[in-house]
């Protein structure tokens, strides 16, 4: 199977018919008829992972370092508070925990300053070429059954599926004002708004398209920085919990061998040193790691922090020094700082040289991979090579990661719980509208360093797993078509869904052996 495309809202005229589908898409319902598990895999997958770290935090939940202050907490509260009035404070702490979660949600509803907002990396027309190009290659496979897609339908997309006779020039500039300079078209200055007004000319000229004057207010396309957050008000039990299974997972990674540490700009992150093996040279003390295997810095995805990712990170640290960073910011912990793109990337080489390292190999999973492109642009003196697993950071100027994560509605019970635990969450759905700029989160492929390693998964339903296949396919075809070795190698594990690899032992030790 394909990985899902939107349907097209079409008008009822003639030209305006849906067209059957040309390019191996299918939709929704096709899904849930012949394979409903690839809808719901994302949640499962989570699900198992995070009930496989429970039995790995167990040990350090039922120690007495956790289990003392609790019992003592809970004696107390039985001691002096009668249930009922127990009951009572339990229900006024979650009211007014609610009413400030009601209140930081409306805080966050609005827009930042346009000096708050991150400008593209390189300008914006480096980044309009480089989507115009991808645009081409993506077009270049829309063969019957094949992973393209048209540009046609790659405006429909950003569009939500609005067919684009309903497009209007005033709906272009709109797009490409966000797009390029995640601004409103009214915030443009004239040179700007002279540079959008030419990249909508050249996506006419280029794909034969012809946009009618004015502005269609019945089309919406994604604006992910400016669209409304939407989002559930979780109750103070839930965080609650998730700060115990924390603190747990923190004892679990010192048990692990490793040590916590907080970095001079707020990074917090946890090292452990090469282990000291038969064979292994050893000075003062500190193995001495091999000269062609330094360390490997690490990147957890969205969800609840590090508990999903033990296991792996344990095989990871097994032959290898490994700095794993925490992210609070998506591990639904009530934090809204987000450190920059520049500011994240010299917190790692800061680390890095305060263990006498001046390059590392760095691994991120999923939104992990945003992290990674951000220290790979701004400071690639400190990137041996990359690992990327569930790269949703290639092909990002495609609309697929964006609606299938952000704007797809839950149509059952099982997507529904997928949007309630991670995307409506009010500070996770914080950083995913209101702090993503895509134009520094894509990784484009002509910049990945030689030796790195992409890992995909084949019915991933979050990215577009086939698509990614193929450009990766495409970029090794061309470098060894040069005279060249390819510089990156591919992992594509068939049948996997999103973050799968997290509970297949064999997937995870042939991705070790791979690094």
């Amino acid at each position: 199977l394909k990985p899902w495309k939107m349907p097209r809202a079409r008008a009822g005229d003639e030209t305006d018919r849906p067209r059957p589908h040309t390019s191996g898409y299918i939709r929704t319902s096709d899904l849930d008829d012949l394979h409903p598990q690839l809808i719901y895999g994302a949640l499962l997958i989570f699900l198992r992972a995070l009930g496989r770290s429970l039995l790995v935090v167990a040990p350090v939940a039922l120690s007495w370092r956790v289990l003392t202050p609790v019992a003592l907490a809970l004696a107390v509260l039985y001691l002096f508070l009668p249930l009922g009035v127990l009951g009572i404070v339990i229900l006024l702490c979650e009211l007014a925990f609610n009413a400030k979660l009601r209140l930081t949600r409306r805080r966050l509803q609005s827009i930042k300053t346009t000096q708050q907002r991150l400008p593209a990396p390189a300008g914006a027309r480096d980044v309009f070429l480089r989507t115009l190009r991808l645009v081409e290659e993506v077009k270049s496979w829309s063969a019957p059954e094949g992973p393209g897609r048209t540009p046609r339908e790659w405006l429909e997309g950003w569009f939500l599926g609005s067919a684009l006779s309903e497009i209007r020039r005033g709906n272009m500039v709109e797009f490409v004002a966000w797009a390029f300079w995640t601004r409103y078209e009214a915030e443009l200055d004239e040179s700007e708004r002279q540079v959008a007004l030419e990249m909508v000319e050249e996506l006419e000229r280029r794909f034969g398209w012809s946009f009618q004057d004015g502005h269609n207010s019945a089309v919406k396309p994604i604006r992910i920085n400016f669209d409304s957050l939407t989002v559930w008000c979780h109750p103070l039990v839930y965080y609650m919990s998730l700060y115990a299974l924390r603190v747990s997972t923190r004892h679990t990674m010192r048990l692990f061998g490793f040590t916590y540490h907080t970095g001079p700009g707020g990074m917090s992150f946890f090292h452990k040193p090469l282990r000291k093996q038969p064979g292994m040279l050893v000075v003062g003390g500190e193995a001495l790691p091999n000269k062609a295997e330094g360390p490997v810095v690490f990147f957890h995805g969205l969800g609840v922090g590090l508990p999903p990712y033990l296991l792996f990170i344990r095989r990871l640290a097994a032959s290898r020094e490994c700095f794993v960073v925490e992210l609070p910011e998506i591990s639904q912990v009530g934090t809204e700082t987000v450190l920059s793109p520049d500011a994240m990337a010299a917190e790692v080489a800061t680390m890095l040289q305060a263990y006498g390292h001046s390059r590392a190999t760095v691994i991120g999973h999923s939104y992990g991979c945003f992290v990674l492109s951000w220290v790979l642009r701004s400071r690639p003196d400190v990137v041996d090579k990359v690992v990327l697993i569930d790269p949703v950071n290639l092909l990002l100027s495609q609309p697929d990661v964006a609606y299938n994560f952000l704007y797809r509605r839950p149509n059952n019970p099982f997507t529904l719980a997928v949007a309630n635990f991670v995307r409506w969450e009010l500070f996770s759905a914080n950083v995913l509208m209101r702090e993503f700029y895509w134009y520094h989160n894509v990784l484009w492929t002509e910049d990945l360093p030689a030796g790195s390693l992409v890992v995909v998964a084949g019915d991933d339903d979050i990215l577009n797993a086939q698509a990614v296949r193929r450009h990766l396919e495409e970029q090794q075809r061309r470098e060894v078509a040069g005279g060249k070795d390819a510089r990156v190698r591919m992992l594509y594990l068939p049948g996997f869904f999103h973050g799968e690899v997290l509970v297949s032992r064999q997937a995870q030790m042939q991705i070790v052996e791979l690094i």
